[in-house]
């Protein structure tokens, strides 16, 4: 069996982020995001002007120990209220306090 693990050290492109976006939004597919922590909060923009539904994976990873009332947990909940955006509830054994 081979596996393949993937960690991603830099800040995505961006613009080919956005390419990939106009290329799927016209069969209407969702578009799948993996932030972590304070990412959603350094990525909110862009997530947020996302013309399509978005899905964020992993409920977003928020550092729990900041609190409901946290910068990323506020930054999440700002995106959720746009209407097209979603939370995939999984990995909570990744979130601790």
């Amino acid at each position: 069996m081979h596996s393949h693990s993937c960690f991603v050290l830099a800040a995505p492109d961006l613009a080919a982020v956005q390419e990939v976006i106009a290329k799927v939004r016209p069969f209407g597919w969702h578009v799948a995001i993996h932030v972590a922590g304070h990412h959603i909060v350094r990525y909110a923009d862009l997530i947020g002007g996302i013309e399509a539904t978005v899905v964020i994976d992993h409920m977003a990873r928020p550092p729990v120990v900041e609190g409901a009332d946290g910068p990323a947990l506020t930054a999440l909940r700002r995106l959720l209220g746009k209407g097209n955006i979603w939370v995939k509830i999984s990995g909570a054994g990744r979130l601790s306090a």
